[in-house]
């Protein structure tokens, strides 16, 4: 029988046999939450429940209540952290939503993470090998209004999506979306290229209000501030439902909807810091005041030069897979810090043995490697993926600068840490 290997895995090995060999050889996987990661998975969850025509409430809620499912128990700030995470998510796919509506309507979705499950052909005999199968899924494939059909491939980030940048330079480099195009073309589909759809994740953070704007907010419901050093004030949301305790001239509390903020005492009065749907709010008003900065879609050409070469690269690395099997696994320590720590590091450095010694607190061992292929998230009344116009927009009223409480069974976060329980009330500054 032969066996699926992913792109992943196959870069894996390239770029550090021994964690290949942790990964997917003894399915030893880093249970730590990572952000980034988190938030990447999130945003395909929900965009593949768009593309299938579940509507933009539905597909927000469905992702909250996968978030949440998450939270952390006991330790407060890590609630609240996790909250706030909420909160900067929550404003990226409403301003993604604001950004795109109009020109979604142009696209039509073919399909949606779709499957595949394909032979690895020998470029020089072009006979299938015996041993493995490429497998993974594809984001999208989308009918442009020209007639192409192309893989339309989500990213976030955190880098400057400049026409120059490196982030872009480095996606002309980059295999992945040469081996969809292959892909595709082996289940018939035939694209002609990749256009990455890319989300910037804002660096903000909470911050404190100075004590004007908090004498504002108090005064008039009205929360106003500067998105960027130097500029004016912008109104972030209006009508915010605020109370302070006993009152607003010597206050023991103050409450910003069902949040109590936290209070800051000066010389000459007191501020607030955001409590998470302020944050929220300003997070949604600078991305959609900024829109170039945080949203870019681009078409990369993939030529029949670059199909060819992940075609020889594929057979390369799956003949040095099957040549080590089940012989001795480096370690690179050139990978063990790139961007980040390698989440490997420490069993490496403490001479962990995977065949004999029991895991540390941390890790876990799966049944299923790759879990690319298996995640799955409750879409109960999602429906099969269909062509379909991308047009489903939220209305006024959803946004997350809209008055009043919005979202269904918005209230407190509970202690169970229940993502029905998150609260999510927003306000209007639209």
């Amino acid at each position: 029988m032969k066996v699926p290997i992913t792109y992943s895995q196959l870069r894996t090995l390239k770029e550090c046999p021994y964690k290949h060999h942790l990964k997917y050889n003894h399915g030893i996987t880093p249970t730590h939450f990572e952000e980034n990661l988190h938030i990447g998975s999130l945003i395909h969850v929900f965009m593949d429940m768009r593309a299938k025509g579940i509507d933009f409430q539905e597909a927000r809620d469905i992702v909250r209540k996968v978030h949440f499912s998450s939270m952390p128990n006991g330790d407060d700030e890590a609630i609240l952290e996790h909250r706030i995470l909420w909160s900067k998510l929550f404003a990226m796919l409403y301003a993604y939503d604001w950004r795109w509506a109009e020109t979604d309507t142009q696209f039509l979705v073919v399909a949606s993470e779709l499957e595949f499950n394909v032979p690895i052909y020998n470029p020089e005999t072009g006979r299938p090998s015996r041993s493995y199968t490429l497998s993974g899924k594809i984001d999208r494939l989308v009918r442009l209004p020209g007639g192409n059909l192309v893989i339309w491939e989500c990213k976030t980030t955190s880098e400057d999506l400049d026409a120059g940048s490196a982030f872009w330079r480095r996606l002309r480099l980059e295999a992945q979306p040469s081996v969809y195009v292959l892909a595709a073309r082996e289940l018939g589909y035939d694209v002609t290229g990749v256009i990455f759809d890319v989300i910037r994740k804002p660096a903000i953070r909470p911050r404190q209000l100075t004590q004007s704007e908090t004498r504002v907010l108090i005064d008039t419901g009205e929360y106003r501030t500067s998105l960027s050093q130097g500029s004016d004030a912008q109104l972030i949301v209006r009508e915010v439902p605020i109370k302070a305790i006993p009152d607003a001239e010597t206050p023991g509390e103050i409450w910003v909807d069902q949040d109590q903020a936290l209070l800051s005492l000066g010389v000459k009065g007191y501020s607030i810091r955001e409590t998470p749907d302020l944050f929220s709010a300003r997070c949604y008003q600078l991305m959609v005041h900024n829109p170039d900065t945080f949203f870019a879609r681009r078409e990369i050409a993939r030529t029949e030069r670059d199909i060819e070469e992940i075609r020889r690269e594929l057979w390369i690395q799956t003949q040095i897979l099957l040549a080590r099997r089940p012989s001795y696994w480096e370690k690179n320590d050139r990978a063990c810090v790139t961007f980040s720590s390698c989440p490997y590091l420490n069993l490496c450095s403490d001479g962990f043995k995977p065949e004999t010694d029991a895991l540390p607190e941390g890790f876990v061992r799966l049944e299923k490697f790759h879990q690319e292929l298996e995640e799955t998230h409750d879409q109960s009344t999602s429906p099969s993926a269909v062509p379909r116009n991308w047009n489903n927009t939220p209305t006024a009223e959803e946004c997350p600068c809209s008055s009043g409480v919005t979202e269904a069974s918005s209230g407190p976060v509970s202690d169970s840490g229940e993502g029905e329980g998150a609260n999510s009330s927003q306000f209007n500054a639209c």
